[in-house]
């Protein structure tokens, strides 16, 4: 008797689209970026009336926004698999960052080169593009102070950074929102105090990136993001920014769970409810007791968690997390 057994891994044919276009100046960008949201409203809008078996898409607003500015079209382009099709949430998202473009989707076969092309059209380059990425989207953020030797120049650095890390890091702060649960934010200084790095990885990405964004405009320090993405699910891809420092204005805390080992069902129901998590994935957390469910999240929502497994019946505890 011949036995075999094989271990798979389902998967889907989607992945996220991103893109960053450094433009040659702020005005350049919003007018960039104004365009393709025009664009975007446009085609999205025209798709749903004309599905792509229809025609090549030769009549579709892509189509003609290509003849206008002078860019490369084929029949095709932003049809069948080059544009989301998530029944009501398949419409591109941009994003502005001073001189930066960032374009995004995070459930989509590919987009159409026309975005690319236009950033060179305007007289700006490709920064990164990931095309059908199926790990997470790290966003690398710099906040800097121009260099000086000049002593008030040092001394408004020095000043503002620990505002600007305190507003970042506070209890309702971007970077302890809407964030991957086992990889929490990180940051250090560099450059004499000069420059803040931030990494995190948004679970929504366009808002995410808007938000630090907003918050570098009202500190009055310039920012621009980096977009990777990330090596695999396993990994913590912002392993080199830990230890945080200087420390979070709000203590983060772990979620770790102690057992049973073999939960029920509704239990199981009730632990991916509660962390957003699929059963496959909190089962290979199970596999190694104690294990953490979730890393790095304010006190209070850590016990609103904690407070509904243990209801569940599971053992948890909070733990401080330092990184």
């Amino acid at each position: 008797m011949r036995i075999r057994i094989w271990n798979a891994y389902a998967s889907n044919n989607s992945g996220s689209y991103t893109i960053v276009g450094s433009l040659p100046s702020e005005e350049v960008a919003r007018e960039v970026a104004e365009a393709l949201t025009a664009l975007i409203d446009a085609h999205t809008k025209w798709l749903a009336g004309n599905p792509p078996q229809s025609d090549d898409g030769a009549q579709s607003p892509l189509a003609a926004f290509c003849r206008t500015h002078g860019l490369a079209w084929s029949p095709g382009d932003g049809r069948w698999d080059d544009w989301p099709d998530e029944y009501g949430n398949d419409r591109p998202r941009l994003a502005v960052v001073r001189n930066q473009v960032v374009v995004h989707h995070e459930y989509t076969i590919s987009l159409p080169i026309v975005f690319g092309a236009f950033f060179y059209k305007k007289g700006g380059r490709v920064q990164v593009e990931e095309d059908h990425a199926h790990h997470p989207i790290v966003t690398t953020a710099s906040f800097w102070w121009p260099w000086s030797r000049d002593e008030t120049a040092k001394a408004k650095a020095k000043a503002e950074l620990p505002l600007l890390l305190a507003e970042l890091t506070g209890a309702e702060g971007v970077l302890l929102q809407d964030v991957h649960k086992m990889w929490p934010a990180a940051w250090r200084v560099e450059h004499d105090g000069h420059m803040l790095v931030v990494g995190v990885v948004f679970e929504k990405l366009i808002e995410g990136v808007s938000a630090l964004n907003a918050v570098a405009g009202r500190h009055g320090v310039p920012m621009q993001v980096r977009l990777n993405e990330a090596p695999d699910e396993l990994h913590d891809p912002l392993a080199h920014l830990r230890p945080s420092l200087p420390l979070s204005a709000t203590p983060r805390f772990d979620v770790v769970y102690r057992g049973p080992a073999a939960p029920d069902p509704s239990m199981v129901a009730t632990l991916c409810e509660a962390l957003g998590l699929y059963e496959g994935e909190l089962r290979e957390r199970l596999a190694n007791l104690p294990c953490m469910l979730a890393r790095g999240i304010t006190e209070s929502r850590g016990e609103a968690v904690a407070g509904r497994l243990r209801e569940a019946g599971a053992d948890v505890a909070l733990a401080r997390f330092e990184g």
